[in-house]
């Protein structure tokens, strides 16, 4: 919306009824519709990279943390580290504090 908005503007300040250019407006709202449009591609581009997360990852998000956002469970995989232990292998021990 607010990128057509800023077009509309754009397209008035050119095309003025006084018949000159306002060049002060219409470099404002060409800067708006970059960011606006920087910001869509963005929001765009991470619902994409949430969509590619393996399946394990989707069911795991369904089953135990359905709360969570998609996009924001994408960031949180994305800096996750992952790490494998075995069983019997000690984790933590109750009362002491975490490392992390």
């Amino acid at each position: 919306m607010a990128v057509a908005g800023s077009s509309a503007m754009l397209f008035f300040s050119y095309f003025h009824p006084h018949g000159r250019v306002l060049w002060l407006p219409l470099k404002w709202n060409l800067l708006f519709i970059a960011i606006n449009s920087y910001r869509i591609g963005r929001v765009l581009f991470k619902r994409y990279m949430a969509d590619q997360l393996s399946d394990e990852l989707k069911e795991f998000r369904q089953e135990h943390l359905s709360v969570v956002d998609a996009v924001d469970f994408y960031k949180l995989i994305r800096i996750a580290k992952e790490q494998v232990f075995h069983e019997g292998e000690l984790v933590m021990i109750q009362g002491s504090t975490n490392p992390f």
